[in-house]
């Protein structure tokens, strides 16, 4: 049964590092063991807390009178690299966006728009040139009601070339945004740049503001804008 649990939330590996609470002042690792063995009862509480935080234990409820099994092969014909890269996206995304609001009231972000195109803006009267209206973006933030600050987040949990695109992808973002008179943050993370440290590197020269998780959270974030 233990090597089902990760599994029932669309997770093959059965040994996981995960951060207890991302809004807290430091990151608390919880590590869970999956493979078959006899638990201890420090490890039977830390099972029962994985299931209870998950939602595991109101879904198993729920779904008594159904088949596990034909659910988890649901799961294994869906569970893909791309669906995995989305889930840790859309958290990061969660994560930055309580940043956000947790600063907004200080800064006079009067607006936030998140997961639209440019042209958006359009709607509130704000001119987007046709190079820009149909880029989606993460985040737009609208300070002092003149001055649009576009955010983008991402997660690298492996190597890959995906990060020596989305650099490439986000330099020039950048320099679209500097000649219509917008600014860009980027903030990224995950042991994936650990391969990359050349790119990271170059994002780093390139890009006026860039952040990890860490410096986001303990202020750079608000400053950014601050001085914006």
């Amino acid at each position: 049964m233990l090597p089902c649990l990760p599994l029932l939330i669309a997770v093959r590996e059965l040994r996981l590092k995960i951060i207890d609470d991302l809004l807290a002042s430091e990151f608390n690792i919880l590590e869970y063991d999956f493979t078959p063995r006899k638990l201890s009862e420090k490890e039977v509480d830390l099972m029962v807390n994985f299931v209870i935080r998950t939602g595991l234990k109101d879904f198993l409820q729920r779904l008594s009178t159904a088949s596990i099994i034909d659910y988890v092969a649901g799961i294994e014909v869906g569970l893909d690299s791309n669906a995995r890269k989305n889930r840790s996206g859309g958290i990061m995304e969660d994560l930055i966006e309580s940043l956000i609001d947790e600063v907004k009231e200080n800064l006079k972000i009067t607006r936030i728009i998140r997961q639209k195109k440019f042209a958006t803006l359009q709607k509130f009267g704000y001119h987007i040139p046709a190079s820009l209206k149909n880029r989606k973006t993460d985040f737009i933030l609208v300070k002092n009601k003149n001055k649009l600050i576009n955010i983008e987040t991402n997660f690298y949990s492996g190597p890959g070339s995906k990060p020596q695109e989305i650099v490439d992808s986000y330099i020039n973002r950048q320099h679209e945004l500097r000649k219509a008179g917008l600014y860009f943050i980027w903030i990224t993370d995950g042991p994936g740049w650990k391969s990359c440290q050349n790119q990271l590197i170059r994002a780093i020269e390139e890009i006026d503001f860039i952040l990890n998780i860490n410096l986001a959270k303990n202020g750079f974030l608000e400053k950014i804008v601050r001085i914006i």
